[in-house]
């Protein structure tokens, strides 16, 4: 039969407890700053479509206002 020694017991499971909260702890970080990032990502993909096409309606209308071409403005 084991014999069960409760300080034995509690030296090598105690450890491992704290390593698994600690680990528990910086996996779960890392999920939270890659949600974060993931997310940064996509409001920059939605900013930059919105900026695009602010820009393009701005563009097309100086263009319309000014000619078919600004370079020929120029000259």
């Amino acid at each position: 039969m084991i014999s069960f020694k409760p300080i034995s017991f509690a030296l090598v499971v105690i450890p491992w407890m704290f390593l698994l909260i600690i680990c528990n702890r910086i996996y779960l970080v890392v999920c939270f700053l890659l949600m974060i990032i993931l997310l940064l990502k996509r409001l920059e993909r939605e900013l930059m479509k919105i900026l695009i096409d602010e820009n393009f309606e701005l563009w097309s209308s100086i263009i319309d206002s000014k000619g078919f071409c600004l370079s020929r403005s120029k000259t």
